[in-house]
């Protein structure tokens, strides 16, 4: 099975709007509390980091990119070195167990 999802146009015809790639959010208590806000009159998507695109879009609030995610860390080579350090490592994803174990050691 695909990590990826697709969403037809005769499904969803509209553009959607900017979204972060839902396995990890930093914000404070204000963006919380304004999600929080509109997401009872926000109709539902089924993709929940659109559906935070849509809530924060309706909420007026933004997004603002910052260095340590990485979404496609599968294809960042590891020479065994911790590499996590260096990235500047806040999220990855996917990790499989190889890794994890890899950047165990290194916070250890």
């Amino acid at each position: 099975m695909s990590a990826y999802r697709y969403v037809s146009r005769e499904y969803f015809p509209y553009e959607y709007p900017s979204y972060c790639v839902g396995f990890a959010y930093v914000g404070g208590l204000g963006v919380a509390e304004g999600i929080a806000a509109v997401s009872q009159d926000t109709p539902f998507f089924f993709m929940e980091d659109v559906y935070v695109g849509f809530c924060l879009e309706a909420a007026g609030l933004g997004i603002v990119p910052i260095g340590g995610f990485h979404h496609n860390i599968a294809h960042v080579p590891m020479n065994g070195t911790c590499e996590a350090k260096t990235m500047k490592l806040i999220e990855a994803h996917p990790v499989y167990v190889p890794r994890m174990r890899m950047f165990w050691g290194c916070v250890q």
